[in-house]
């Protein structure tokens, strides 16, 4: 009787030693798989992301195009791709321009300070008319610009709202104003920008001079224009969209393209 007792103790010792590691097993693949983006798969898991006081480097995406301007239709523009913000104002985005007569498809990759408005980053990549898809593009490009977004601690996002020319931040109220200077140009005998200027004001009453821009002839600029302003989740940056119409190559339709322009508040 003690043998056969002994021996289904031994069989539910048996089992429950199996159960338990069928569980660990589970708990553990579970927390690889939460661990996880769904692009990184279970290799990110065990490789890890790599920390940086609160920077946390993982696989950037392929961003989302955001439109900036209500005057697409007839026209050609550039297109505007935002990937996302580092902490100490760093924006980086990348700008397909628009295809006049080569049936290129010309992106340029940039990381842009906002405190010194100049780039920190560019990648250009031209196919020259070799018809390659904006995600094919993406993946060339990726290495190059995954090194230089880990560098400058870029965090991705993926929802980006285009502010008006009011806005507010941490309830202050902001306003941008342009400011605009047109020459006329004998050989088209019409009038361009030649120069333009924007201010932003705050709380109606303080005003600063956020940038200036001077055209030299010819022009080629019809108009100038605020479209609207990035801010980063803290608040603190902002990139200004400045858009601009052109005329086009041996006529319509024109060209809307844009550039940004950095402010900190």
């Amino acid at each position: 009787m003690r043998k056969f007792k002994l021996r289904i103790e031994t069989l539910i010792f048996k089992l429950m030693y199996r159960l338990t590691n069928k569980l660990l097993v589970a708990a553990l693949l579970m927390a690889m798989l939460t661990s996880c983006s769904s692009d990184s798969g279970i290799k990110g898991f065990f490789s890890g992301a790599a920390k940086t006081e609160n920077f946390e480097a993982k696989e950037y995406r392929m961003p989302a195009q955001v439109f900036y301007s209500k005057e697409a239709k007839g026209f050609l523009y550039d297109k505007f791709f935002p990937i996302g913000w580092s902490s100490d104002g760093r924006f980086a985005y990348f700008q397909q321009l628009a295809d006049e007569a080569c049936g290129c498809t010309w992106i340029f990759f940039r990381i842009y300070d906002v405190e010194s408005q100049k780039n920190v980053c560019e990648i250009e990549y031209n196919d020259h008319g070799a018809g390659e898809s904006i995600e094919t593009i993406w993946k060339k490009i990726y290495p190059n610009a995954e090194k230089n977004m880990f560098e400058h601690k870029i965090v991705q996002y993926f929802k980006f709202n285009i502010h008006s020319t009011k806005f507010g931040t941490e309830n202050v109220i902001y306003e941008l104003i342009l400011h605009t200077e047109r020459a006329s140009d004998p050989e088209y005998s019409i009038e361009f920008v030649k120069k333009a200027s924007i201010e932003l004001v705050k709380q109606h009453t303080e005003t600063r001079p956020v940038s200036e821009i001077n055209y030299s002839s010819p022009y080629y600029v019809l108009d100038a224009s605020v479209a609207g302003i990035v801010l980063s989740p803290n608040g603190l940056y902002g990139t200004v969209i400045y858009k601009e119409e052109k005329i086009g190559y041996e006529g319509p339709p024109q060209i809307i393209g844009y550039s940004l322009i950095g402010v900190a508040f």
